[in-house]
């Protein structure tokens, strides 16, 4: 079995679905976590699925408190990302996940096994293998069921939306 990752990256989508399942704070005290700059700008709030109101966040408080890092790519890194995964008629990806993927693709060693990038786009799922990154895709589901989270989430939270992704991914890394 697989160890439990140690570095979760998230994008937007994910921080989302953690947050409305109420299972933020068993994510973030069991992973150290990694936001990129550009999703931390996107997060202001999300709609508790409990009381279907809107809660207010504030990203930069998770840094202080040590419950995230993170981090910024240059417009040099991020440019060089993007250039690599995006091709004419091929989805494209938002800039927070560019800026995540530019994270692992300059901050971490590529044969790493304890590393998780956790999205709930089909996309940028696709560019992981585009940059030969495929075996840090993981959907927040499995992140969170390791930590003993048992909650049914959404199915762009699921493998199975991950597993599609990875296989659209191939085929665009065929095609090329």
């Amino acid at each position: 079995m697989a160890r439990r990752p140690t570095l979760v990256v998230l994008d937007a989508g994910a921080v989302f679905g953690a947050l409305e399942h109420g299972a933020w704070e068993a994510l973030t005290k069991s992973y150290e976590v990694v936001l990129p700059q550009i999703v931390m700008n996107e997060i202001q709030f999300y709609v508790s699925r409990e009381t279907r109101e809107k809660v207010y966040v504030d990203p930069q408080e998770w840094i202080e408190e040590g419950k995230v890092q993170a981090f910024q790519a240059t417009v040099v890194d991020l440019a060089g990302t993007i250039s690599q995964i995006n091709a004419p008629g091929a989805p494209e990806i938002h800039e927070g996940e560019a800026e995540a993927l530019t994270y692992l693709r300059l901050e971490v060693d590529p044969e790493a096994t304890d590393v998780a990038f956790v999205s709930a786009d089909g996309a940028a799922i696709q560019a992981t293998v585009l940059l030969d990154l495929s075996h840090t895709a993981k959907c927040l589901a499995e992140v969170l069921e390791a930590v003993g989270f048992s909650k049914r989430l959404a199915s762009r939270h699921q493998r199975q939306f991950v597993e599609q992704h990875l296989r659209k991914g191939f085929e665009r890394k065929l095609l090329r």
